[in-house]
């Protein structure tokens, strides 16, 4: 399951994970990604800021966040496709 909280824990959205195959995904997106970008939807484009651990992270996420006025911060695994080489030492 994959839920989209407030600070207070409060679930604002969730969608129930049915298992590879079962689409759910953007094009141009991996699965963690598209999983944050539909839980967003609605709060997108308001200034909002959203945190999420590192499954989630990556940069086209963040860019396609950033593009539309929502702050994001995640932690980053170093192997991650698309990190800068000095950012992962």
């Amino acid at each position: 399951m994959w839920v989209r909280a407030d600070m207070d824990s409060y679930i604002g959205k969730f969608e129930i994970y049915q298992g590879k195959g079962t689409g759910g995904c953007i094009d141009g997106y991996g699965l963690g990604e598209s999983v944050v970008i539909n839980l967003c939807e609605g709060i997108v484009d308001k200034g909002r800021k959203i945190f999420f651990d590192s499954f989630f992270t990556s940069v086209p996420l963040l860019t396609h966040l950033a593009d539309n006025n929502t702050w994001a911060c995640g932690t980053v695994r170093s192997n991650r496709k698309g990190l800068a080489d000095a950012l992962a030492k």
